[in-house]
């Protein structure tokens, strides 16, 4: 990956949300409100039904992108809202949409969320390496990737960082 200051650059996936100084995190993304903050995240990491970790970009000292990624520990989704199947969907895509085979990034709630991800982080060709690095470990334990519950500035940077040319969902 190309970073700059690679020398002072951190990415790593952080099994907590307490590893990150709470001020920090909730100044990544302040479109999101208390939904996507850090002590609703902190909460959300109790919920028995998801298995999360974040993907961290740590400049410095200075925390650029906290990405959350929820595992669904059962073997349905806990709520039908969640269920990628009952969505506008292509078939053979929505047929892969199980709990064992899905990686939800943002939220998992139902609530919208935030990319968590700073002013300079969303408009650098980085965010699409860590997006990249996130492909790969869906691939690796044989996931797919889900974008759920966002609001329109993280879909923007999103589509942004994949030349996606849509608008976002209303």
């Amino acid at each position: 990956m190309t970073w700059p200051h690679a020398e002072a650059v951190t990415v790593d996936f952080i099994r907590c949300i307490t590893d990150f100084n709470q001020q920090q995190f909730d100044d990544l993304d302040v479109t999101a409100g208390a939904s996507s903050s850090y002590e609703r995240l902190r909460q959300q990491e109790m919920d028995g039904r998801w298995d999360t970790c974040y993907l961290r970009w740590l400049d410095d000292d200075q925390l650029r992108v906290a990405i959350p990624i929820h595992k669904c520990r059962c073997t349905s989704w806990p709520d039908p809202a969640y269920d990628p199947r009952g969505w506008d969907l292509p078939d053979a895509v929505r047929a892969h949409c199980a709990p064992s085979t899905s990686l939800m990034l943002a939220g998992c709630s139902g609530r919208r969320s935030g990319l968590h991800a700073d002013r300079i982080a969303s408009g650098q060709t980085q965010l699409r390496q860590l997006l990249a690095r996130i492909a790969a470990r869906a691939a690796d334990e044989g996931r797919c990737i889900i974008f759920p519950y966002m609001f329109s500035s993280a879909v923007e940077v999103l589509s942004a960082s994949s030349d996606r040319v849509e608008p976002p969902c209303p």
